[in-house]
C-alpha cells in the first residue's frame, strides 16, 4: 500500500518477480551445463517450491538427497 498499488497488484508484480527469476536461472544453468557437460544431471523440478518457502527446506533437501540416490543407483547399474 506504500506505493499506492492494491494487494492484487502488489501479488501480481511479485509474481512477475518470480517469474523473472525463475526465467533467469534457467537461462543460467543451461549455460552452465553447456559450458561444462556433465555426465549426469540430477533434475529437481521449478515447481517443487517457490523463492520464499524456505519453511520447506528440509522437505526439498531430503527430496534432493532422494533424487540423487536413485540417480546414483541408475549410474551404478549402467555401468554394471
Amino acid at each position: 500500500e506504500g506505493l499506492g498499488l492494491k494487494k492484487d497488484d502488489e501479488s501480481g508484480m511479485l509474481d512477475v518477480l518470480n517469474k523473472t527469476i525463475d526465467i533467469m536461472q534457467n537461462v543460467i544453468t543451461r549455460l552452465k551445463l553447456a559450458a561444462y557437460n556433465p555426465d549426469y544431471v540430477i533434475e529437481i523440478p521449478r515447481n517443487i517450491c517457490t523463492i520464499y518457502e524456505f519453511y520447506k527446506a528440509k522437505v526439498l533437501i531430503d527430496y534432493g538427497y532422494k533424487m540423487a540416490d536413485w540417480e546414483l543407483s541408475s549410474m551404478l547399474s549402467d555401468i554394471n
